[in-house]
């Protein structure tokens, strides 16, 4: 799998300049809930699960990375952590969490392939329970490209989460300018969204 080994190879260079911090609005999720279930997709270096679990969460952290998944199994020794591998455009979830996180990885989804996740996510979500969900997005087309290595990258157009959650509650919003996910000119992304929602009662 061309995505799992990129991974393999950014999380296991010790020498690359990759030290992630927890993702936007996390520290906002205690707001509103003080313990509960935690879905981390994506989960990377796993800052936002040890993070989470360090509050009194208990959360599952899945990868499709081998490295990640080794990685957050050393960083989480002693914490509240499931950590497992997993490709979750193949695996379909069978239990309901009261938060889940989406960090980053939707630039790999096709659009059908982003609606069905967004919908799976929705539907394992408890009542009152949080989605937060960070991306890469365009604010015109192309809204699909191909980057230096000649993976395809697949955008989120403006505003489309707010779309996306357009019957939950947002608690957080935000565009802000991103770095360029790949060197490249001109840059294939320009901006990330992230918002942080929850699901009505």
């Amino acid at each position: 799998m061309e995505i799992e080994q990129e991974y393999n190879q950014i999380f296991s260079n010790k020498d690359a300049d990759f030290n992630p911090q927890i993702m936007r609005f996390l520290s906002n999720v205690l707001k509103y809930k003080k313990t509960g279930t935690v879905l981390d997709i994506g989960a990377g270096l796993g800052q936002n699960s040890i993070f989470l679990a360090k509050n009194g969460f208990q959360v599952e952290a899945v990868d499709i990375s081998d490295e990640s998944v080794k990685i957050i199994k050393e960083k989480s020794v002693g914490l509240n952590i499931l950590v497992r591998k997993s490709d979750i455009k193949t695996e379909p979830l069978v239990s309901d969490y009261d938060i889940i996180i989406s960090s980053f990885i939707l630039h790999h989804f096709t659009k059908k392939e982003r609606n069905a996740f967004f919908e799976m996510i929705q539907k394992h979500t408890t009542q009152g329970g949080l989605n937060i969900v960070s991306a890469f997005v365009a604010k015109e087309e192309p809204f699909e490209k191909t980057n230096e290595k000649g993976y395809p990258i697949y955008l989120l157009k403006s505003d489309e989460l707010k779309e996306v959650y357009s019957k939950w509650e947002v608690l957080n919003f935000e565009q802000i300018y991103s770095k360029p996910l790949y060197p490249s000119k001109p840059p294939l992304v320009e901006y990330a969204e992230t918002i942080l929602t929850r699901k009505p009662l």
